[in-house]
């Protein structure tokens, strides 16, 4: 099952967004996180992986390759993964769900009640630049539905930032992201664009772009997207980020699934 990425996309803004804002959380917590899903991610059931699909551009009438997330489990018709807890209660799995997203302390609680439902926020770094040529960002957002004997999650929007230009991120309580100082940045390319007469135009600034244009070189989408995962044919050409993007979103449901089978009473 293919999941919508940015159905329900945020607001990007580009201006400085100065009030009622949160900060994306510092990296060097970032980086302790990353190490701790890493670590649960090897040997474990994947939930999540990236493929391509090709599919016709019907205004060029050409054959591209499309890039998306897909969920890999079983899940329902919603497309809600489902993790069982015999003999356990909407209550007990409930609490036992709030207790991890307080010990994250990551997570954001957008709406909760009656012990049936709980909404919730990721806004947080994959990985930085040095291991990923580009910072990628996570606007992800949550449900978690606590019934008799089991749970039930859904990834309901999900989105991905890329900056090659350090760009700080900031989310508004309205959900507008923003960055400071007008630095730039946009959503993530799974796949590099087919390549255009000058594929960095498409890209505002980036180190890679300007030593090209100092090089004289032709530019191609590799060069502008050195972060994209395929290129325009569907050939894998950054398999590093492909690896640390899914273990991420995996990460979601291994690290619940481990709390939860630790600490239920």
């Amino acid at each position: 099952m293919e999941l919508s990425g940015n159905k329900k996309s945020p607001r990007l803004r580009f201006k400085k967004e100065t009030r009622n804002s949160w900060k994306i959380a510092a990296f060097a917590a970032g980086t302790l996180f990353f190490l701790f899903y890493v670590n649960y991610a090897k040997a474990q059931q994947q939930y999540f992986q990236i493929n391509t699909r090709k599919e016709k551009n019907t205004y060029t009438n050409s054959i591209q390759t499309i890039g998306a997330l897909n969920i890999v489990a079983p899940r329902d018709q919603y497309g809600a993964i489902t993790l069982d807890y015999p003999g356990k209660t909407p209550h007990q799995l409930y609490t036992s769900v709030m207790n991890y997203l307080k010990a994250t302390q990551r997570f954001v609680v957008i709406a909760n009640g009656d012990d049936a439902t709980v909404k919730y926020r990721d806004f947080f770094y994959i990985g930085k630049k040095d291991s990923c040529k580009a910072d990628l960002i996570a606007l992800n957002y949550i449900t978690i539905y606590t019934l008799e004997n089991k749970i039930k999650f859904s990834l309901d929007e999900y989105n991905i930032f890329s900056t090659v230009n350090d760009a700080q991120l900031e989310i508004s309580k309205f959900g507008e992201v923003s960055s400071r100082q007008d630095v730039p940045f946009n959503y993530y390319e799974y796949v590099q664009p087919a390549p255009y007469k000058d594929a960095a135009q498409y890209r505002t600034g980036g180190l890679v772009g300007l030593a090209t244009r100092k090089a004289g070189k032709k530019h191609q989408p590799g060069l502008a997207y050195p972060e994209s995962i395929y290129d325009p044919e569907g050939n894998i050409v950054n398999a590093a980020n492909k690896r640390i993007i899914e273990v991420f979103f995996n990460s979601y449901i291994i690290s619940l699934k481990n709390y939860l089978d630790n600490n239920l009473k």
